[in-house]
């Protein structure tokens, strides 16, 4: 959970310091597909950390996992897990059974809804945004 929250404070800072940098010069297609990416396998994967420390701490909060598997399977079926969270697709063979995996799931969901409709859609806008105030604190 730790993790999960270093990678949440430098993926924050990440999109500051991406976005100060589209302002002051031309900022390519490439750029920004590169840098939208590099957050959401960020988020993705601070997420799928956040998970498997939960189910390594209580096994019970999840059902449709495997307990025989490896670190490494419970690792990809949990990175599986906050894919399909992220896109919305939620297969449902993975259940929550606790209410703490239910507040993970909860604010994965929102905070995903938040990063796909305000930051992708309005980029450019708070591109402008952060130009015209001159290059001063971007609070996102």
């Amino acid at each position: 959970m730790v993790f999960g929250n270093i990678c949440c404070q430098f993926m924050k800072n990440f999109s500051r310091k991406g976005i100060r940098m589209s302002t002051e010069r031309e900022f390519y297609f490439h750029e920004f597909m590169t840098f939208t990416g590099a957050s959401i396998v960020l988020f993705i994967l601070s997420f799928a950390i956040d998970f498997y420390c939960l189910y390594e701490i209580r096994p019970d909060a999840f059902s449709g996992i495997n307990a025989a598997g490896s670190w490494l399977n419970h690792f990809v079926t949990f990175s599986y897990f906050s894919i399909t969270n992220f896109t919305t697709t939620g297969m449902g063979d993975i259940a929550l059974q606790t209410a703490s995996a239910r507040i993970f799931i909860s604010s994965e969901l929102i905070i995903s809804f938040f990063f796909t409709i305000f930051f992708i859609a309005n980029l450019s806008m708070l591109r402008d945004s952060y130009a015209k105030k001159g290059g001063g604190d971007l609070k996102i």
